[in-house]
């Protein structure tokens, strides 16, 4: 496998609309924890790269960090689903 090149600059912010996820309880999104499995069971973001993750206003936030983004291949198919996902991404 590839590695990006390492000048490459990563999403590492995005905001989705909660209508494009697939969440059985909203109620119990509110709470990190559950962000955070949704984040690594259901979206296949390896929990280590991700900073932190926020739910307000139906949209979920989710940081991810920057420093391990440069361990991506080039077949995270998680990365590309994530950023298809997105309302919103930006690189820090």
């Amino acid at each position: 496998m590839k590695k990006y090149d390492k000048n490459y600059i990563f999403e590492d912010y995005f905001v989705i609309d909660v209508d494009m996820l697939d969440i059985p309880n909203l109620h119990d999104f509110k709470y990190e924890f559950y962000q955070l499995e949704y984040c690594e069971n259901s979206l296949d973001i390896p929990i280590h790269l991700i900073d932190y993750t926020c739910f307000e206003d139906s949209m979920l936030e989710i940081y991810l960090n920057h420093t391990n983004l440069k361990e991506l291949q080039d077949d995270c198919d998680w990365y590309y689903n994530l950023k298809s996902l997105a309302k919103y991404s930006r690189a820090s």
